[in-house]
């Protein structure tokens, strides 16, 4: 089921990327669900790998500095898509 074509809040689609599980729905709501889903979870896995790589040598920085990117890496691509979602509903609101 495609998602409804409405403009969505920018801010609130930021906000629903630190939720648990609601960046689902945020990515949901501009039809990007599976980019989201595969970017999200590739994430994880580098933010588990850096966590594993910081804890053995000492160097929490590079973990803490792998979530701070990784999030504004995240948050820059939600507010692009998002206008960009919000660009094409007012465009053609008959869609």
């Amino acid at each position: 089921m495609p998602p409804k074509k409405k403009c969505v809040s920018v801010a609130w689609q930021v906000v629903c990327i630190f939720i648990p599980f609601a960046w689902i729905w945020a990515f949901y709501r501009i039809g990007k669900l599976g980019k989201g889903v595969m970017i999200m979870i590739g994430g994880y896995g580098v933010a588990i790998i850096l966590g594993i790589i910081g804890a053995l040598d000492d160097g929490a920085l590079v973990a803490i500095f792998g979530y701070i990117g990784w999030f504004g890496y995240i948050v820059w691509l939600m507010v692009k898509w998002s206008d960009k979602w919000n660009e094409s509903v007012s465009k053609n609101p008959s869609m």
